[in-house]
């Protein structure tokens, strides 16, 4: 699914089958943020749009 992509946090949530934003946020997507599994596209922008990861 991800490849050379750079999914939305929306797309990734789809993939998962999650429509609660905290429940992807928090047990999802921090860990991986924090592990250094994905990378932030506008890391100076964490809340601009689009935000990609």
């Amino acid at each position: 699914m991800l490849g050379e992509t750079e999914p939305s946090a929306g797309t990734l949530m789809r993939a998962l089958a999650l429509v609660h934003r905290p429940t992807f946020l928090y047990p999802c997507l921090q860990p991986a943020l924090d592990a250094g599994l994905i990378v932030r596209t506008l890391p100076d922008k964490p809340t601009g749009v689009p935000r990609q990861l």
